[in-house]
């Protein structure tokens, strides 16, 4: 009969159960039509960035439903500059949870 050799390891003492953290709005959490669902989202979009009205003709592409703003602003940032989408954050962050878009999309 062959004995097995295997090592032992002491339990680890710096082991921290994570701790969640809430749900943040913003240009890079949420993806585009997530955005536009809402139309107090919409309305605070427009204001900073007018020219990302053209984002909601986009319903039904991969690129609504997968990308995020800031996704695009890496692609774009001449139509979506990084400016407005750091104003859009800031606008969102004081938005009451209310005014959040539904999870039943």
């Amino acid at each position: 009969m062959k004995t097995l050799e295997a090592q032992v390891f002491a339990p680890s003492v710096a082991y921290h159960r994570p701790e969640t953290q809430p749900y943040v709005l913003s240009t890079s959490s949420a993806a585009i039509g997530t955005l536009f669902s809402s139309p107090a989202i919409k309305a605070i979009i427009l204001k900073h960035i007018p020219q990302a009205a053209f984002l909601a003709s986009l319903t039904g592409k991969a690129v609504y439903t997968t990308n995020t703003m800031r996704d695009l602003s890496e692609t774009i940032p001449t139509l979506l500059p990084p400016a407005g989408l750091d104003a859009i954050d800031k606008d969102l962050a004081a938005l009451p949870t209310s005014e959040y878009p539904s999870d039943d999309q």
